[in-house]
């Protein structure tokens, strides 16, 4: 636990990084190219190798570390060399076939572009197919070394070295120069993967030599678990895609704002759940593996509590101040008054499934841990179903944000399935002492909303803007931190407990 605790502090400190660069590179591609038929594209682009990666890959990379716990450690060398070299294969293909026909994946990713934008889009993805090969390697070696409990390497070239890379590429193209931040894309890939190899090479984690033993039981028993958790990745990757579908047909630049809004819940939804669940599922899958669902069910339920403690709070935050969040993010440049207005529409029914898709990244782990991919599968080809009716029925009715409210209604639904499915198989996430903690963080995030609206608005009669919207979102943050201290937050005496190492 010590090693873990180790590992989460100093990925939670690559993970702030990640998202100062990260948001720094949205706030300078927002800067260039504003919501212009430019950012449509390259959203486009860059969310085309997540879809493609989920078709074949991702299955293999979430299964992998359950499998790598089970074997004997005498066949985990060969493990790791014939999953490589069956990856290695299969996206090299996967590339060619992309960068032949990148116009009719253009067209189908974004069927309402004009010309000039689905031209741009199919020389973006012609490009970006090269990547495949290094991102599915890279992806391996960082489930591998996350087998071995080995976090920081991998978060480190992914979260700080990528985000580099691309941002330098954005600040070097212009309007006629877009071109330079894809291929920039592609070089912060190579170039990260390259240095996690030497890493684990180095360390002695890996030493690869090609292997086609396809057919050993390791490696069937690996396939017989990645494809249905494969198809579940796919289906919720083709949700991400239908958004874009059906936004490419509702006017120029609302592809570039959904992607504006989503990267910031996605910000709050990554640093209240994904730093902790990530550190824990090695450790979960060794619990679950011999039996010890007590074990197992510790991380799950500490997951559940965080997510809690977190999301709803922030989730009340982005739904209130929406506005003035993205206008003080965003609002330079390009990127205008009614970008401003688009965008933060976007953003405040995003943030209403925030806690959901929380429980929804535990719950899955949850499930993997204990073999159950067909049960994924089968809830997420629900939600995209559910996810795709929305779609059509919202956007009649409400125009562009029923996009985000939709994604947001599929993700409730989803979780509640999730959470029944593991009540059946005797793993149950909620109990008294969740559901207490859960009414008393809601109590607090009330207190935290209610304290930040009459600071700001006593600091707005001095024509306070920027930094009066920051001093009133630290002072709701640390009436809330009182309010839970006050209440005797379960949760929040253990993140506390943590932290002073107690």
């Amino acid at each position: 636990m010590k090693n873990i605790a180790k590992s989460t502090i100093l990925v939670t400190l690559f993970l702030l990084l990640s998202k100062l660069f990260g948001f720094i590179r949205e706030l300078i591609l927002a800067y260039k190219f504003g919501t212009s038929y430019i950012s449509d594209a390259y959203t486009i682009a860059v969310s085309f190798p997540n879809l493609i990666f989920a078709i074949f890959a991702s299955g293999i990379s979430q299964s992998y570390i359950p499998v790598f716990s089970r074997i004997n450690p005498k066949a985990k060398t060969d493990y790791f060399n014939t999953v490589a070299t069956f990856m290695a294969i299969i996206s090299i293909v996967v590339s060619i076939i992309c960068f032949v026909f990148s116009g009719k994946i253009a067209y189908f990713l974004a069927p309402g572009f004009d010309e000039r934008s689905l031209s741009l889009t199919t020389s973006f993805i012609a490009i970006i197919a090269l990547e495949f090969p290094f991102l599915c390697y890279f992806d391996l070696l960082s489930a591998h070394e996350q087998a071995h409990e080995n976090f920081v390497f991998s978060y480190f070239c992914d979260f700080i070295i990528c985000n580099l890379i691309i941002i330098l590429s954005i600040i070097l193209s212009d309007t006629l120069h877009s071109y330079i931040m894809i291929i920039g894309y592609i070089i912060a890939m190579v170039f990260s993967c390259v240095l996690l190899h030497s890493y684990a090479t180095f360390n002695r984690d890996i030493s690869y030599k090609i292997n086609f033993n396809f057919f050993d039981k390791n490696i069937i028993q690996l396939f017989q678990m990645a494809l249905p958790l494969g198809l579940s990745l796919l289906i919720s990757e083709m949700n991400s895609a239908i958004d874009k579908m059906f936004s490419s047909s509702l006017g120029e630049g609302i592809t570039g704002a959904l992607s504006y809004a989503n990267r910031i819940q996605s910000l709050f939804l990554t640093l209240t759940t994904t730093v902790f669940i990530t550190m824990c599922f090695p450790r979960m899958n060794v619990f679950f593996a011999s039996g010890d669902r007590k074990g197992g069910m510790y991380y799950v339920k500490k997951s559940i509590s965080i997510a809690c403690f977190f999301s709803i709070p922030f989730m009340c935050i982005l739904m209130i101040f929406s506005v003035p969040i993205t206008k003080y993010l965003f609002e330079r440049g390009s990127f205008t008054g009614m970008s401003t207005v688009i965008t933060s529409n976007c953003l405040r029914y995003y943030s209403l499934g925030i806690p959901f898709y929380a429980f929804y990244a535990v719950e899955t782990r949850a499930l993997v841990s204990n073999m159950r991919q067909k049960d994924i599968l089968a809830i997420t080809l629900i939600s995209i179903i559910l996810n795709t009716v929305l779609n059509f029925l919202l956007v009649r009715l409400l125009g562009y944000i029923g996009l985000p409210l939709a994604t947001s209604i599929s993700g409730i639904f989803m979780s509640i399935l999730m959470l029944i499915r593991l009540k059946k198989i005797d793993c149950l996430l909620i109990d008294f002492f969740i559901i207490r903690d859960t009414i008393k963080i809601v109590f607090s995030s009330l207190v935290f909303v209610i304290s930040s609206c009459l600071v700001l608005y006593f600091l707005q009669q001095d024509n306070c803007s920027f930094f009066g919207f920051i001093f009133s979102m630290f002072a709701g943050l640390l009436l809330y931190v009182i309010t839970c201290s006050l209440l005797h937050v379960e949760i929040f005496k253990w993140i506390m407990g943590k932290i002073l190492n107690k």
